[in-house]
């Protein structure tokens, strides 16, 4: 850790720095308790392409967001963070390629769409 002016000396600043980690490390834990493991998804992954390329989009600072500000607020997305991206990827794909099917009627093909993404799913 930088120690700066303000920073108190070597023995009350080790004593600060090891409280905070006494603090710290169950307050994860315990956050990682009452979550499901596929909740961080969306932070890894912005924070993943944030590393490479060394910025964030506006879709990154929406899903961000999205992922603090609702997920502790609504049912809805807090069923969504929990599932894994690979599960929220084949449910989507089923109802992009419902909606796309043109041998239906587009209001028949967005029923069929709608109808994939409100059923109920489990993780």
């Amino acid at each position: 850790m930088k120690k700066s002016a303000d920073t108190p000396h070597d023995e009350d600043f080790t004593a600060l720095y090891d409280r905070a980690w006494d603090i710290l490390i169950p307050a994860r834990a315990g956050y990682l308790d009452d979550v499901s493991a596929h909740y961080d998804e969306v932070f890894h992954e912005v924070a993943q392409r944030t590393e490479h390329t060394g910025s964030l989009v506006k879709t990154d600072i929406a899903a961000l967001v999205v992922w603090k500000r609702l997920t502790a607020r609504t049912r809805w997305a807090t069923d969504l963070m929990s599932l894994p991206d690979t599960h929220v990827r084949a449910l989507t794909e089923r109802a992009v390629t419902a909606v796309r099917d043109t041998t239906l009627p587009r209001s028949e093909a967005a029923r069929t769409g709608h109808g994939i993404l409100s059923v109920p799913v489990q993780g």
